[in-house]
């Protein structure tokens, strides 16, 4: 991607107001007073700091665009830029409260908008609060405040993986959580699919079978017809005595009642059939949840871990807070240092003329302990002094990783045992639900043995009341009345259970239908699901690549425009697993030689220019890649000297080109703004004098 199509890309997004390059005069600013203001709209950025760095109060404005804040050693710069990383949000990256102050603050005006943040001194501890510009605090100490310890400038210059830092605004972890119950989500649909496919091939069966039913079901119910027409045409023709018709009248009554309860005895054993059938599922699904309990440790184990971890994670807070208190002090020792040098090197009065010549042989009075030493003795104690922070910061950023490590496994066990007790709450409903249709199948069993009772005693009372039908009537053979009645009888109980059994399979076929349709969601669901995963899989994937493809590109464009001569390419490879489960970045260097061939070198020998120059690169393609401009519109670069003007001019209009950031800011010794400011790459530019 060329600059010229980023810009486009970026150009179509919607531009904040009050963006407009100024007339480039020169802003001096003194005590919060600002000069040379431009008569249009106010689009200022005001700051008010108290207490914070080496500042004991101050207040400051910024216009849109390039500002550059010039002044010598010990005049603040950094800590000015420190106190806005502070109210913008940053943590690492934030200014310190003033060892000799109990509270300090900064107040932040843009857009209408304040924003604060505020120290208070409790004990050996500083508590901050307030309101800052945004709560995104790794946003701001990664790819807003480009200062010296910016995790990306240290990342090129140690070597370290650049993926962690590059990805640090993706919450992988969350990404990879919503993956994983998607995946379970698919299974469940895949088992309703299964088995809806399963079930559907039993339809064919069950429909051939439903038509077998009903078709013999007209056929008994024309045979019942014409038997019932033939018992009434005997019935109205025969000449039979009072006491006859009284028997054929109860023979009637049993016969109905009969009909009845075949029919109760049906709906019986349907109910029986299902609840058993309910209970022996349950049953299964119990002793497949049986078989996973037996998966799971001992909780009382499981919670003994996560105690033990509690107290493990409490004793690491304890260390990371008393080495963060530690670092804040020797941060507080090494400013006094830089202060109190900057303080005596202001004339060289009293000294001799090597001593002038020679600054670092100068002899100075010890603040701390009131002897005379050398500049140089106290340059290099203070390098020391800022070796020891540097290797505290890093044992802290250990010590955080190590609590986030730990708080992950207990987190995981925390997870195991609330499975372990879904589980055991899971048992304990299956046991309760098998208890219940065990009770109802021992009930239903009991009434359908008391239906059977009362259908054998029907049918008992029946034969003895056509018997005496057929007494009365002193018939040889039975009589047609009797015969037809006894077929009706027969007909009845076979259309009784041929409704049942057509029912029986009515309910399976709509049961199956209504699977079939849980199975067509189902599959559109899983539909979703697929692209879901696809899409969550691929955003690690697309984002990993934009940001390998926009550094790669925007150091191509770099090293071409600032004339690196003897580096043919600097580029970011990005690294697969086996697995393809993990990712890595990994940083190459093509030298060119004089005889024009090339070869690959390493980031160590490269100069610091060349080095610094790529770690602010780093920090850039990230803050483009996760639009950082929207979020938090500044970008604050300190300790950028090494980085000679004409080229950190051409960074800087670079970095103006392809973001939307509204208020660029760099630190810069007077020497190093003139060479900036005279380099003629760009003229919209504010110098702020400090």
């Amino acid at each position: 991607m060329t600059t010229e199509e980023r810009d486009n890309q970026r150009d179509s997004r919607d531009h904040p107001a009050g963006l407009q390059p100024s007339d480039g005069r020169q802003l001096r600013c003194d005590g919060g007073t600002d000069t040379g203001e431009p008569a249009a709209t106010d689009t200022r950025c005001r700051i008010r700091i108290q207490h914070l760095g080496g500042i004991d109060s101050t207040e400051r404005s910024l216009t849109p665009g390039i500002s550059i804040l010039a002044g010598r050693n010990a005049t603040n710069r950094t800590s000015f830029l420190k106190s806005v990383a502070a109210v913008l949000g940053g943590d690492d990256s934030a200014a310190q409260l003033k060892t000799d102050a109990d509270e300090g603050r900064i107040d932040l005006t843009v857009g209408g908008e304040s924003y604060t943040r505020v120290y208070t001194r409790e004990g050996q501890r500083v508590q901050r609060t307030g309101t800052p510009y945004t709560a995104e605090s790794e946003l701001v100490d990664t790819f807003v405040a480009l200062f010296a310890d910016c995790p990306a400038r240290r990342a090129v210059v140690d070597g370290t993986d650049l993926r962690a830092i590059l990805m640090a605004p993706v919450d992988t972890a969350e990404i990879q959580r919503r993956i994983s119950e998607l995946k379970e989500k698919r299974a469940e649909l895949d088992e309703v699919i299964e088995r809806g496919k399963r079930r559907k091939t039993e339809l064919p069966e069950l429909e051939q079978r439903r038509g077998r039913l009903e078709s013999e079901l007209e056929d008994i119910e024309a045979e019942i017809t014409a038997l019932e027409a033939t018992v009434e045409e005997i019935e109205s023709s025969a000449e039979e005595s009072e006491d006859t018709a009284q028997l054929r009248s109860k023979l009637d009554t049993r016969r109905e009642q009969l009909a009845s309860a075949n029919r109760r005895g049906d709906e019986i054993d349907q109910q029986l059939e299902f609840r058993r059938s309910e209970r022996t599922e349950l049953i299964e699904q119990r002793d497949e949840l049986r078989s996973k309990e037996s998966e799971f440790e001992e909780t009382d184990r499981i919670e003994a871990e996560i105690d033990e971890l509690g107290d493990q994670i409490a004793g690491l807070v304890d260390r990371k807070e008393r080495l963060a208190e530690s670092v804040e002090n020797l941060q507080a020792v090494i400013r006094a240092n830089e202060t109190f040098l900057d303080g005596e090197m202001t004339g060289f009065e009293g000294q001799d003329v090597t001593a002038q010549l020679d600054p670092e042989s100068q002899t100075v009075e010890c603040w701390t302990c009131g002897s005379t030493v050398e500049q140089g003795t106290i340059t290099d104690r203070l390098e020391t002094l800022r070796t020891i922070a540097t290797e505290q910061r890093s044992e802290l950023n250990e010590l955080e990783a190590e609590i986030d490590a730990k708080k992950d496994e207990r987190a995981a066990l925390e997870d195991r045992l609330d499975e372990y007790e879904d589980l055991t709450r899971r048992l304990d409903e299956l046991d309760s639900r098998i208890e219940q249709h065990g009770e109802k199948i021992e009930a239903l069993e009991t009434d359908r043995a008391e239906k059977q009772g009362e259908i054998e005693q029907l049918t008992e009372e029946i034969q003895a009341i056509e018997r005496e039908i057929e007494d009365a009537e002193d018939a040889e053979e039975p009589s047609e009345f009797i015969s037809a009645h006894k077929e009706l009888t027969k007909l009845e109980r076979k259309r009784g259970h041929l409704e049942s059994q057509l029912d029986d399979v009515v309910s399976e076929i709509e049961a199956i239908e209504a699977i079939d349709r849980e199975r067509s969601e189902a599959e559109t669901e899983r539909t979703e699901i697929a692209d879901d995963l696809a899409d969550l899989r691929g955003r690690i994937d697309r984002l990993e690549g934009e940001l390998v493809e926009t550094l790669n590109s925007i150091m191509e464009d770099l090293i071409e425009r600032l004339e690196y001569g003897n580096i043919a390419r600097v580029w970011l490879e990005r690294q697969r697993s086996e697995d393809a489960t993990d990712s890595s970045f990994e940083l190459h260097i093509v030298r060119e030689s004089a005889d024009g061939s090339v070869y690959e070198d390493t980031v160590a020998t490269l100069s610091e220019s060349e080095r610094e120059v790529i770690g602010l690169v780093v920090s850039l393609a990230g803050y483009i890649v996760h639009d950082i401009d929207r979020a938090v519109p500044f970008l604050l670069l300190d300790s950028v000297e090494m980085i000679d003007g004409e080229r950190l001019a051409t960074l800087l209009a670079y970095m103006q080109a392809t973001t939307e950031v509204q208020y660029l800011c760099v630190a810069l010794l007077p020497k190093d703004a003139r060479s900036v400011e005279t380099a003629g790459v760009f003229d919209d530019h504010r110098t702020i004098e400090f």
